[in-house]
């Protein structure tokens, strides 16, 4: 085996396992060829080579990504139902009652809108979900006291995210009647969270940095599902993502568990556990693209 071969193998040890299985040897054949007469591997192709090999390697991260987004969406799209329904089932006192009546209707219409938009992204209707949000941004300019300056940021943030998702085809992991189910329970959790903060004294439920241990399990589950891992490695990556959460310096803890931040990463963080959960049951893991075909150099990115 000549240096330039050996060189060649340990960099190719760099791909997924099948892949080096299925094309490895033709791969190296070619890159051999581009490289006749040299010792080392010239830096294009042992960059591209490289290169190819992350993408091989990261393709659990659109799946991934759309559990935790999906969760996100159901998390935000039920928070002004939730609260809303909170403030009629004992969240004010009998004598502060004709306020919120007046306020209502400021209140319930961005709260359909974000419900519509979850519920429409649930059932695969992109387009539409972009444009109920986008529809609710409008509103929120005609009559700017339905919302503050948080729920813009997370308007804008939503239209931004939605229009990548349509561009891009992204869907919500199946199957959808786990989503549907998290919607319902999501209203329920944000009508829980009020009942610790009656009349206008808020207590803290969970500790911030539980918060964050929770996000960090929920991610490694997402993850090992998404790489299609069978459950005791699953297990293993909770345990790191627990330990994970745990080292989290204090200013992160504080930024992300404020007023807002604190109850909506929860909840999402909870959807993303309880849909997860319910897709390790009943077999049906997140959908993932198939991986591509080796094929062309590694040196003019075209290697996937």
């Amino acid at each position: 085996m000549s240096p330039l071969e050996h060189r060649y193998r340990r960099l190719l040890r760099l791909l997924p396992p099948e892949h080096r299985a299925a094309r490895g040897e033709e791969f190296l054949g070619l890159l051999l060829d581009l490289d006749d007469g040299r010792t080392r591997p010239s830096a294009r192709q042992a960059l591209g080579l490289i290169g190819l090999a992350i993408r091989l390697r990261l393709t659990w991260l659109p799946a991934t990504g759309s559990v935790l987004f999906s969760a996100f969406l159901v998390a935000y799209g039920t928070m002004g139902i939730g609260n809303l329904i909170d403030d009629y089932t004992g969240g004010y006192l009998s004598n502060d009652m004709p306020m919120v009546r007046h306020v209502t209707p400021g209140l319930l219409v961005p709260g359909l809108v974000q419900l519509g938009t979850a519920v429409a992204w649930i059932l695969g209707a992109r387009r539409i979900a972009l444009a109920v949000e986008i529809g609710g941004l409008a509103y929120f300019i005609v009559e700017p006291m339905a919302a503050d300056l948080v729920m813009l940021f997370f308007d804008l943030a939503l239209i931004c995210l939605l229009g990548v998702a349509v561009r891009r085809h992204w869907t919500t992991p199946r199957p959808r009647s786990l989503w549907l189910a998290a919607v319902v329970l999501a209203v329920l959790a944000w009508k829980g969270i009020g009942a610790w903060g009656r009349h206008g004294i808020y207590y803290p439920v969970l500790p911030p940095r539980v918060g964050w241990i929770l996000a960090a399990v929920a991610a490694a589950i997402a993850v090992g599902l998404a790489r299609r891992r069978r459950p005791p490695v699953i297990v293993v990556a909770a345990l790191i993502g627990v330990a994970a959460g745990r080292i989290l310096p204090p200013v992160a803890l504080q930024l992300a568990y404020g007023q807002y931040g604190g109850w909506l990463t929860t909840i999402t963080v909870g959807t993303a556990i309880l849909v997860s959960g319910g897709m390790l049951l009943t077999g049906r893991l997140p959908d993932r693209p198939d991986r591509p075909v080796l094929s062309g150099s590694a040196g003019d990115g075209t290697g996937a």
